[in-house]
């Protein structure tokens, strides 16, 4: 976002709510925001900062999501802000994206972790390690 737009917000409120809720604000938030919540069956809060950090323009949104994907409370002030929601404990028994967790066999992680004899540090086939290390 153009720095201008958001020190201008207060004169041009509807111009600063148009960046924040377009394709690098709320828009890109909503592309997979909601699609974790479901996947997971979980409740989502996310938190975001309003205004200027570091180099950046924060567009806030802060917003609660139920396991389907919902959003049930969102900032949409130009401000400081706070969310709340009530939430139903029923909704995660009803949430498809529970079987995954349900499905999981940790019984199986063990090999994912080990160490692959095979590989050099960083993961790289051996071979590939030992033709580009850097001397000692």
């Amino acid at each position: 976002m153009d720095p201008a737009i958001w020190h201008n917000r207060d004169r041009d409120p509807v111009r600063c709510r148009h960046e924040f809720d377009g394709p690098k604000g709320r828009g890109w938030i909503m592309r997979w925001l909601p699609t974790r919540a479901f996947e997971n069956g979980v409740f989502a809060v996310y938190s975001n900062p309003i205004g200027v950090e570091g180099n950046a323009i924060k567009p806030g949104g802060a917003m609660i999501l139920d396991p389907f994907g919902e959003v049930l409370a969102e900032c949409r002030t130009l401000g400081d802000d706070v969310v709340t929601a009530l939430l139903d404990p029923e909704k995660l028994k009803l949430a498809s994206g529970r079987n995954y967790i349900r499905a999981r066999r940790p019984d199986l992680y063990g090999k994912l972790v080990e160490p692959n004899p095979d590989l050099g540090p960083g993961g790289r086939p051996d071979v590939w390690w030992k033709k580009h290390r850097q001397p000692a």
